[in-house]
């Protein structure tokens, strides 16, 4: 995706999530977490590798089992937790900086 954007000229930086969390047998996940995950680590390994991409929310780390409707998808108060994070994020321009 991002070597798309680029490639059309557009050089504005690329936040991503630290997503993995997912619970639900049914999903194929199990019932505890291990933060120390291949997801993690392929998310992280993006923000690391240049070309204007930084990690944003780690919704992980920031939402509990309540902020999620299924123990993996995030519900209502989940949504707004993130959202809250990401517009602190959005609204800080230092990573801006940093892509220059």
């Amino acid at each position: 995706m991002v070597v798309t954007l680029r490639t059309e000229g557009v050089d504005q930086p690329v936040d991503i999530s630290t997503a993995s969390k997912c619970l639900e047998p049914s999903n194929g996940g199990f019932k505890v977490h291990i933060p120390d995950n291949p997801v993690v680590h392929a998310q992280q390994a993006l923000a690391k590798s240049g070309n204007g991409i930084h990690l944003g929310v780690n919704t992980d780390a920031l939402l509990t089992e309540d902020d999620r409707y299924d123990d993996c998808h995030i519900g209502g108060s989940g949504a707004e937790r993130a959202a809250t994070a990401w517009l602190s994020i959005l609204l800080d321009n230092s990573h801006l900086e940093a892509s220059k």
